[in-house]
């Protein structure tokens, strides 16, 4: 990412911020569009089979691209 970055800024002449932007559009993807509460979602589990709290062994976590901030 790091050298992306810097390529981007060297090949625009080192011309601020807005000329970095905008060449680093072209090398993201689209945001996730949602319409509604639970269209979208992202889910992490996370293992801790090797740490178990008691009885506990899995993080479930869960964003909500249509309230996410």
């Amino acid at each position: 990412m790091f050298e992306t970055c810097w390529k981007i800024h060297t090949k625009g002449g080192h011309q601020g911020c807005k000329p970095m932007l905008e060449e680093s559009k072209k090398f993201y993807a689209n945001p996730v569009q949602s319409s509604s509460f639970n269209e979208r979602m992202q889910i992490d589990l996370i293992d801790f089979r090797t740490m178990p709290d008691c009885e506990f062994n899995w993080i479930l976590n869960c964003h909500d691209h249509f309230t996410k901030c």
